[in-house]
């Protein structure tokens, strides 16, 4: 590249406004990737009666359900933190929250260390070790090839 594509560049960027902070909250949530989190979701809602046949009361099925949901999102957000550059490049992903700058890296790393200690912790007062080592197991998804 040039000196003057670069200033040209850097030029293009200083003179974009600051996002709002609701523009960050926006995309620190679409990092999560909703849609996945809410398949998840869908799937853990059967798993509850797993136990005994029945459903536990409605008030540990939510904290259950947001523990889960906690970790899947940070599963994501580790995902789109591992793959930023990569996103960067292509076409169908170069828009999203970190490649566009939207996000910084530091904010995903924070955002999804937040959503598992979060996720985790709810799992913990819900279901104790076993609890908790589930929410944090889904962490394995992270950048193994997931479609999305």
């Amino acid at each position: 590249m040039t000196d003057s594509a670069a200033m040209s560049k850097v030029s293009a960027i200083a003179s974009q406004p600051l996002p709002t902070w609701r523009a960050r909250v926006r995309g620190l949530f679409a990092m999560t990737r909703p849609s996945v989190v809410g398949l998840v979701f869908f799937t853990g809602v059967p798993a509850l009666a797993i136990e005994d046949g029945r459903f536990p009361p409605w008030t540990r099925s939510a904290a259950i359900l947001l523990g889960v949901a906690l970790c899947a999102g940070a599963s994501s957000v580790f995902n789109a933190w591992l793959e930023r550059d990569l996103d960067a490049r292509m076409e169908r992903t170069r828009n999203r929250p970190l490649p566009t700058g939207l996000i910084t890296p530091r904010q995903a790393i924070v955002w999804a260390w937040l959503l598992t200690v979060s996720g985790c912790a709810v799992l913990w007062q819900t279901g104790g070790w076993s609890g908790m080592v589930a929410g944090a197991a889904q962490l394995l998804n992270v950048h193994t090839g997931f479609p999305f």
